[in-house]
């Protein structure tokens, strides 16, 4: 059964490619593609979703790592993978602390990212550092 994939990302361009990119993999299912973190939080539970893909920072200054403490509370079971064009240490280890499981940089190639998220549905922890 395909996984139940949420891509988050303010870009209109990058989520596209994103979208399409998962799309092409025959074991995800893209239910939702949106612009704002916030609205991942409502989504969660109603689409039933897996794992989502969100950046750190998307419109209306909503952030990936707040919606992500939300997502943790309300859905434990979803597995996230943060991304951000600028990754630092701090961001880094907040989302760690936060109990997201993997993070990548935007410049990540989308075999790796793909890699990335099947890995992290089996449990798989991965950080640039």
């Amino acid at each position: 059964m395909k996984k139940k994939i949420m891509v988050v990302e303010d870009n209109p361009i990058v989520r596209d490619y994103l979208v399409r990119g998962i799309s092409d993999q025959p074991d995800f299912r893209v239910v939702s593609a949106i612009g704002n973190a916030s609205d991942a939080v409502f989504q969660c539970q109603r689409l039933k979703i897996d794992i989502i893909l969100m950046d750190i920072h998307t419109e209306r200054r909503s952030s990936g790592l707040e919606a992500s403490k939300r997502i943790k509370h309300d859905c434990p079971a979803v597995k996230i993978v943060l991304m951000t064009g600028l990754p630092t240490v701090h961001l880094i280890e907040e989302a760690k602390h936060i109990g997201v499981e993997s993070f990548v940089a935007k410049d990540v190639s989308l075999h790796r990212l793909i890699q990335t998220l099947r890995g992290s549905l089996k449990g798989n922890h991965f950080y640039p550092y």
